[in-house]
């Protein structure tokens, strides 16, 4: 028997294959591609826009002699620095001392006649009026010509307003001011077109809606008229009206150190009856006198904010009652010449004489002859006869 041969395993060799080639459609198909041409992209534009950077900075001038120094230094160097605007200078206003920007210190002032009959309380605006002035309008009642100083102020409802008398005018007159009334006694609305120094805004001749009756206070219908500042300075810039002043400055300080203020001081001034005495309270830590009428604060009808000042004047003039050609029987009061006067500001109330030309502004004199000075913001003119009694 013959020996088993052995037996090699058949060994197929390979079959010899051609690569395909694919198409630039098919690589596109795959991520890994696609991602590889993204990253490539973005690589290229990165230097496009150094390139392009160096390009348009290398036209510039470096500032450095010689190329003195390097790129980054030149491109510093080559960017302008922002220059600050400028801060406007405070400047005084003219009626109230007041620190205010350029072009805000001369403007004629708004004047608005508020009434102070019990129904008409608590009057709206009176709290943000610069300049007030207080007099008995008739009956032992007094009324209020309330100055305000500024067109760009926020817009103020005030009110109630009502008629005029004709010693309002001659205040009104020392500042050629703008005066919102509802009509007068017969002197006064003639005397407004003959002599002038007044731009009139009567309510009877404007009316709605710069004038408008609030007829939820619930009281007589006389006691219900109102109207705003910014109503009132849209009217005046509407007509055209120069709102330039011609008027001039009072002497203004800036208010005393708290340390050197007077102590706490009350005044009262008795007008006619308990239903007009007036108290104001000195307050040396704001600096301020808080005022009061008929025994409770006297408060904003809008805001609830009792009415402050920083400065009180006590203007004794004469006066008489006549009966104006109307039939009416009014005050006539002598707010020209000279007369006593107690100013009262930093705690501190000081008796001089108080004098006025014409239609000049009134002034205010210390005993040494000598003109004074008023604390910068409001004050209140409290015009009282030789017989008022006063206390302080």
């Amino acid at each position: 028997m013959e020996p088993e041969q052995e037996v090699q395993p058949l060994i197929v060799p390979p079959v010899a294959t051609t690569p395909v080639k694919k198409t630039f459609a098919q690589h596109l198909k795959n991520p890994k591609v696609i991602a590889g041409i993204v990253a490539g992209l973005v690589v290229i534009a990165a230097l496009t826009s150094v390139a392009l950077a160096y390009r348009k900075q290398a036209g510039k001038s470096t500032g450095c002699e010689g190329n003195s120094c390097n790129t980054n230094e030149a491109i510093v160097s080559a960017t302008p620095t922002p220059t600050p605007s400028a801060t406007p200078t405070p400047v005084a206003r003219k009626l109230d001392g007041a620190m205010v920007e350029p072009g805000q210190e001369n403007i004629r002032p708004l004047g608005i006649m508020i009434e102070n009959h019990p129904e008409a309380r608590p009057q709206a605006g009176l709290a943000e009026a610069d300049w007030v002035y207080e007099a008995i309008a008739e009956g032992g009642i007094t009324r209020f010509l309330a100055l305000y100083a500024d067109a760009n102020t926020k817009d103020v409802r005030v009110g109630p307003v009502r008629s005029v008398r004709t010693y309002y005018l001659d205040y009104a007159r020392e500042y050629n001011a703008f005066l919102a009334h509802v009509g007068g006694n017969s002197d006064a609305l003639a005397s407004i077109q003959a002599n002038g120094g007044i731009t009139d805004l009567d309510q009877f001749a404007i009316g709605e809606p710069t004038f408008k009756r609030d007829f939820s206070r619930n009281v007589s219908t006389e006691h219900t008229m109102f109207s705003s500042t910014g109503k009132l300075w849209d009217h005046i810039t509407s007509k055209k009206y120069e709102q330039a002043g011609g008027y001039e400055p009072l002497l203004f300080t800036d208010e005393a150190p708290e340390a050197s203020r007077g102590a706490a001081q009350n005044v009262s001034i008795d007008f006619s009856s308990a239903s007009f005495g007036v108290k104001w309270a000195f307050d040396p830590k704001t600096n301020t006198y808080a005022r009061a009428m008929a025994g409770l604060a006297h408060k904003d009808a809008d805001t609830g904010e009792v009415i402050t000042t920083k400065n009180i004047v006590l203007q004794t003039v004469q006066s008489v009652q006549v009966t104006s050609s109307g039939g009416k029987v009014v005050g006539k009061f002598t707010l020209t010449g000279s007369g006593k006067v107690i100013v009262l500001n930093n705690g501190i109330a000081t008796v001089g004489t108080w004098k006025r030309s014409g239609n000049e502004r009134t002034r205010y004199y210390n005993a040494d002859g000598s003109e004074m000075k008023l604390v910068r913001g409001n004050t209140w003119v409290e015009v009282v006869h030789p017989d008022t009694v006063i206390s302080y």
